[in-house]
């Protein structure tokens, strides 16, 4: 059975955890399911982390029927950015970053060899297999926020006219060819 664990870093360096889910965590199984969620905008804040991990329980497992906790805050990482993740152990992490800085994900074996040390960007998902960092995951559907510019609409509507003016064009000219065949 493979274990696996889904912890989310928020914006203020909270730390939560789940509890060790048992059984298919890989990446191609249980695994597919987080990084899916994680790659369409899931995960942003610490409400949305909660919620998935009940939702993910009740499709997957059924722990939290069993009165099991699912989640647990592990600590703050104030003004460090190193976060040893092999203190929690397992054989899948999912470690999601929101917490706005770059963390570095090194292992408490590799603490003394730095170029074993992950960068985890912001914003970032990171899958670990027992000690070693396997992929670092992106979204893939992120919406701007910034509204378009006036210069912007205007270059569409600019664009939007002139196509309008060349259909106008191509139907007189449609129409002409079609009297022309009719005479």
């Amino acid at each position: 059975m493979t274990r696996g664990k889904i912890q989310f870093i928020d914006r203020d360096w909270k730390v939560y955890s789940t509890i060790e889910f048992n059984g298919d965590m890989y990446p191609s199984g249980h695994g597919h399911e987080i990084i899916t969620h994680f790659r369409n905008g899931g995960f942003g804040n610490k409400d949305d982390f909660e919620k998935y991990v009940l939702d993910f329980d009740e499709r997957n497992f059924g722990y939290n029927d069993s009165g099991y906790g699912l989640t647990t805050l592990l600590g703050t990482y104030v003004g460090s950015p190193d976060f040893v993740f092999n203190e929690y152990y397992t054989d899948y992490l999912y470690i999601v970053n929101e917490s706005e800085k770059e963390i570095i994900l090194s292992s408490k074996e590799d603490r003394e060899s730095p170029e074993t040390e992950i960068m985890l960007p912001a914003g970032k998902l990171a899958v670990v297999r027992f000690y070693a960092v396997k992929e670092i995951v992106s979204r893939e559907h992120i919406v701007s926020k910034e509204l378009p510019r006036a210069e912007d609409i205007r270059n569409l509507l600019d664009a939007l006219h002139l196509f309008s003016d060349g259909l106008d064009k191509l139907q007189k000219v449609i129409t002409d060819y079609s009297e022309h065949l009719n005479r």
